[in-house]
């Protein structure tokens, strides 16, 4: 498979839009941060991932810092085979010190220098993603610089994608999907969790693309609030046995050209027990365009008037006012946010004596998401029993209409 790549046209648009803020902040240089940042930031410039970081002027060419020469010579042979590397300039500095060095042969050493990395809200890297001994290091060799991070308005900048940069969201979403879809064909009672992550992985890497730590996050069982990476990844702990009323859970990170998409996808293994089901009929309505009061009420009517579907119906009330938003996500957009303010105070009246967000989580042991409404989930499925004595069969349910 060919996956998309993106031009000199791309890489031209980008270094334009990081030197108008450089322009806009005072900058004379920034020092763009890669080592081991999940985010990868030095590809915005470079189109390459180094484990190291990026010199980029304000006027003339950027340098590529990297930690071993084989990493070099990595480069020099892609552009041997035809590819066009986006900077010309690769060198080896194993620290702070010398990535100084490059600074000053750059007339840098004395200016007011930008870093991106240092500060960081990204998930896995809210301690930053430049090492401490480093900049410690390159601070030391450089003490007349002015440093000033802007690691959120450069991510900022990343946010913003070209019609280059979505065609490789939409590719790594395609491979996510057809992963989804081995996944759910693979999960069955009696097999353990490291053949579904196997074979989840295969299919995302036969695409011809990378994927993102922690690659896949995974649990399995009937009911449990946990998320992340499966413990057996990084502990000697045995894989799970999938077994019959199972939710198994995933979220599968796949990444083309640093461009990454985060997938999410259930397979229940029936028999579902009545929590499960109640569950199933919440996120069916939370995951459809229509929210607010109409939404609320088609709840309502659907589960009926015994306690526990009330409990969801106020459930879902306290989501659509985005108190989950501001709980778990403090500083990130929430459904609160939307609508007028008008509704929102009505949907704050109606909450009173409703139970807490974590309420109803902690007695039945049941995860209700609501992560990024405005999205339909790519793909639920249900494997029946009683459809196959023999195994069980899975299935996509279809898309709603207006789906991309």
């Amino acid at each position: 498979m060919q996956p998309p790549t993106l031009s000199l046209t791309e890489r031209d648009r980008r270094w334009a839009n990081v030197r108008q803020l450089m322009r806009e902040r005072g900058f004379d240089g920034l020092l763009i941060a890669g080592f081991r940042s999940r985010e990868m930031y030095e590809t915005y410039i470079s189109d390459d991932y180094n484990e190291g970081c990026v010199i980029f002027p304000l006027e003339g060419d950027p340098v590529v810092i990297t930690w071993a020469y084989l990493r070099v010579m990595r480069a020099r042979w892609s552009a041997e085979r035809g590819a066009t590397l986006w900077v010309g300039d690769y060198r080896v500095a194993t620290s702070g010190t010398g990535v100084a060095e490059v600074l000053r042969e750059k007339h840098l050493a004395e200016s007011n220098l930008g870093v991106v990395g240092l500060s960081s809200q990204a998930p896995t890297e809210i301690y930053g993603a430049i090492p401490a001994n480093f900049w410690m290091e390159l601070t030391a060799a450089l003490p007349k610089a002015r440093w000033q991070d802007i690691s959120e308005e450069f991510s900022h900048l990343m946010l913003v994608k070209s019609d280059e940069e979505l065609a490789q969201v939409r590719y790594a979403a395609r491979a996510a999907e057809a992963a989804c879809k081995v996944i759910a064909e693979v999960a069955a009672p009696g097999v353990g969790e490291e053949v579904v992550f196997a074979e989840g992985t295969a299919e995302m890497l036969r695409h011809g693309i990378g994927v993102r730590y922690p690659v896949i996050v995974m649990n399995s069982g009937p009911h449990t609030l946990s998320w992340g990476p499966p413990r057996w990844t990084t502990s000697g702990e045995a894989p799970r046995i999938l077994q019959r009323g199972d939710l198994m859970q995933a979220e599968l990170m796949p990444l083309c050209g640093n461009q990454e998409v985060q997938v999410q996808m259930t397979v229940a293994l029936d028999p579902l027990d009545d929590t499960n089901k109640t569950c199933e009929q919440v996120a069916g309505f939370l995951c459809r365009r229509h929210q607010g009061a109409e939404t609320r009420h088609r709840l309502r009517r659907s589960l009926g008037g015994d306690g526990g579907a009330a409990e969801i119906g106020r459930l879902l009330g306290l989501y659509a006012a985005g108190a989950f938003g501001r709980a778990a996500f403090p500083g990130r957009p929430h459904l609160g946010q939307s609508g007028t303010g008008q509704s929102r105070r009505a949907l704050r009246r109606r909450q009173r004596g409703a139970d807490a967000p974590g309420d109803f989580a902690a007695r039945h042991g049941v995860r209700l998401r609501a992560q990024c409404l405005h999205r339909h989930p790519p793909g639920q499925y249900r494997r029946h029993g009683d459809r196959d004595r023999d195994g069980m069969r899975g299935a996509q349910s279809p898309p709603d209409d207006g789906d991309a």
